[in-house]
């Protein structure tokens, strides 16, 4: 946008055109939300709601569900019975999470935050691990690190098999990622077709729509499906996540000093969000949802759940 600078010279008009604004800086509110003496882990987020793994049961023996809301600033307890739960993915209906009722058993459970109601979605003798929930599709693993992918579908009500082999898978629309040996991994569940995304080292990928990004060998890329073009956004790091507007990931700056670090896509700006020095002494993965990064800190001592919102 440009205004116009008018200078009398003499019996002339000069017309001087000023661009209105610099570059702006890309910048955070960054707060606290848990200050409970046991830890709180594995946050997500997704609208005024942010989820995670609680210790504070019963001196830290069983590790429930909580949450979070941004707007009353309250905590709030979501699932609280006897064994361990985990979130594993929110939305705007349902939170997914593994329950653990016993250390070698896993199953797959979905909440609705709309009714109260908990039903399962795969159980049975082998460990069930969630992946993720996107529109009516659920995906989740069933083996250990290494398994078999599978799709639930909440409309159909039924789990149907989709390739074997697969590690930390995630879902956007109707394409999954994952990631096995040195390579990513795509299916796109409506055109019921495979696709590679790399064939170099890559790990822990994450997808928002048509952008996929993962952990290389030299640091954090992203790629769009569309135009098939690769982008490297940083030296080094782990875990990157990726909303519509962000990418955010964990970057090991030196002994006890993991810290969070943000990317803008749009501009290509890049901000270390968790800046308090050596807070992070072990990885933690972030969440992001839009313009909002969760994330577990052990900055307290304790294994605390902060936030950040970014803006210009």
């Amino acid at each position: 946008m440009k205004r116009i600078l008018f200078i009398l010279l003499g019996l002339g008009i000069l017309f001087v055109p000023i661009t209105a604004g610099a570059t702006r800086t890309l910048t955070f509110e960054k707060w606290q939300i848990t200050h409970e003496f046991q830890q709180q882990n594995g946050p997500i987020v997704y609208g005024n709601t942010v989820v995670w793994a609680d210790w504070r049961d019963l001196f830290g023996q069983a590790i429930d569900i909580w949450g979070y809301n941004f707007d009353t600033q309250e905590e709030f307890p979501i699932i609280t019975r006897p064994g361990d739960q985990r979130p594993e993915a929110i939305n705007r209906k349902y939170i997914l999470y593994s329950d653990i009722p016993a250390p070698s058993e896993s199953d797959v459970r979905l909440y609705n935050r709309e009714t109260g109601e908990d039903f399962t979605i795969a159980d049975g003798s082998d460990n069930q691990t969630a992946g993720g929930i996107s529109g009516a599709n659920i995906i989740y693993v069933v083996g250990s690190a290494v398994g078999d992918l599978y799709v639930y579908n909440l409309n159909h009500k039924e789990a149907k098999f989709i390739t074997n082999n697969v590690s930390v898978p995630r879902i956007s629309g109707h394409k999954i990622v994952w990631y096995y040996g040195n390579s990513i991994h795509g299916y796109d569940l409506s055109k019921k077709d495979f696709f590679e995304i790399t064939n170099g080292f890559a790990s822990t990928p994450d997808i928002y729509q048509n952008n996929v990004v993962w952990r290389g060998s030299d640091g954090i890329y992203y790629k769009n499906l569309k135009t098939n073009s690769i982008k490297k956004i940083a030296d080094q790091g782990s875990w990157p996540r990726i909303s519509n507007k962000f990418i955010t990931w964990v970057q090991d700056d030196g002994i006890g000093a993991h810290n969070i670090y943000a990317y803008d896509l749009k501009t290509g700006q890049t901000v270390q969000v968790s800046n308090d020095g050596p807070q992070q002494p072990s990885p933690t993965i972030p969440s992001i949802w839009r313009d909002t990064i969760v994330w577990m800190s052990w900055h307290t001592g304790n294994g605390d759940v902060y936030a950040a919102k970014l803006h210009y």
